[in-house]
């Protein structure tokens, strides 16, 4: 918005120069993909009539373009706010939104105690806030050593993809990129059937229940096709060379010289295509144990079985700090970082571990548990 009216480009109709409202109009809008839907007015709320005419415009974008943007766009959404600009000098906190308190499910605040280095901590908010009644563990986590940890262990990231030039890594982030618009694709289908959904009220019921099976077509093939580019994904292994290795990796994206916030902007907006929950654990799962005496008691054992069972399968100490990331995907990974070396790890597991016995903790459908007794 800036630098259009910084460039004096002309604004559409009678407008006094751009404004972020009419900017988010245009980029929503899928008449720039060359498209034309009909409406019409049913009571005070336009309603699309038939079918989009497709090449009715001449299209200024192509469809990964419109779906890179409006993924991007739904990324920086604080709940329907849009959040602010550039943070900070160097993005300090790629896991801004996405990060939550272990104990209490509140947000983890990024705090910065000094100059930008090992003064920065991630605690909880509710705790921080001096919200007795929510949560009391206002244990920190160094934020560089968090950060090292989980970019060195969350394989699923993929950093070298990100950061290299090599071909390997390239046609990785390729295939991401074909990944993430085909998720936009398919939560604006969902979007659409939702739509569709309240139109049986109004609108004539043979028609949505066409338009209702089209779009469930649709959905079905994109499903089936997110899956095999996921499987294609996942069939490449980085052969970065000595010079990427993962440490050195790290060490770039930690420095302060360079494209340091365009890399890590690019890493925040990739963790928040690829990951549903981070839950953080900066004291282990001793007070998990102690909510849920607290919340369901131990008096009824058929009552506690759920719970009960939850906690003796965690795989890690129940005194040692870990994180649990929940992936959109439903796969899970659990790391235990060593304390004193956070490119070390005392235990780490994933989905694939429930094959061989052991179950990820899923912090997630702990506190459902909770929740339903």
């Amino acid at each position: 918005m800036q630098r259009l009216n910084a460039d004096k480009v002309p604004a559409f109709g009678n407008s006094h120069g751009w404004y972020t409202s009419s900017i988010a109009k245009i980029l929503g809008n899928r008449a720039v993909l060359g498209e034309f839907q009909l409406h019409r007015l049913v009571g005070n709320k336009r309603v699309p009539v038939g079918d989009p005419v497709p090449n009715y415009f001449p299209p200024i974008i192509d469809e990964s373009l419109f779906y890179k943007a409006k993924t991007s766009r739904k990324q920086r959404l604080n709940g329907n706010h849009p959040r602010g600009g550039r943070r900070g000098k160097n993005f300090p906190n790629i896991f801004s939104g996405i990060a939550r308190c272990a104990y209490c499910n509140g947000p983890m605040r990024h705090e910065d105690k000094g100059a930008m280095g090992r003064s920065t901590y991630l605690v909880c908010s509710n705790a921080r806030r001096g919200r007795k009644d929510i949560c009391t563990e206002k244990t920190s986590w160094l934020y560089p050593e968090f950060e090292t940890s989980f970019l060195a262990f969350v394989s699923e990231l993929d950093l070298a993809s990100i950061m290299s030039s090599d071909a390997n890594a390239r046609l990785r982030a390729d295939l991401q990129d074909e990944i993430t618009v085909l998720e936009a694709k398919r939560s604006s289908i969902a979007d659409k059937q939702a739509a569709a959904f309240e139109l049986l009220q109004t609108s004539n019921i043979e028609f949505v229940g066409r338009q209702l099976t089209d779009l469930q077509t649709q959905h079905q093939e994109l499903v089936a096709t997110i899956k095999q580019k996921a499987e294609e994904l996942a069939s490449f292994t980085s052969n970065a060379s000595a010079y990427h290795e993962m440490k050195d990796l790290i060490a770039e994206l930690q420095s302060k010289e360079g494209d340091a916030y365009k890399l890590r902007a690019e890493v925040a907006s990739k963790l928040k295509s690829l990951i549903s929950t981070l839950y953080i654990a900066p004291v282990g799962s001793r007070p998990l144990i102690t909510k849920a005496k607290e919340i369901v008691g131990d008096e009824d054992p058929e009552d506690f079985d759920q719970v009960i069972r939850f906690l003796l399968e965690m795989p890690v100490d129940a005194h040692g700090r870990y994180f649990s990331v929940k992936f959109k995907d439903g796969n899970l990974r659990v790391v235990a970082p060593n304390p004193t070396n956070p490119l070390d790890y005392d235990s780490q597991v994933s989905t694939a571990d429930l094959e061989h016995g052991t179950m990820p903790i899923n912090i997630e459908e702990f506190h459902a548990l909770l929740e339903d007794q």
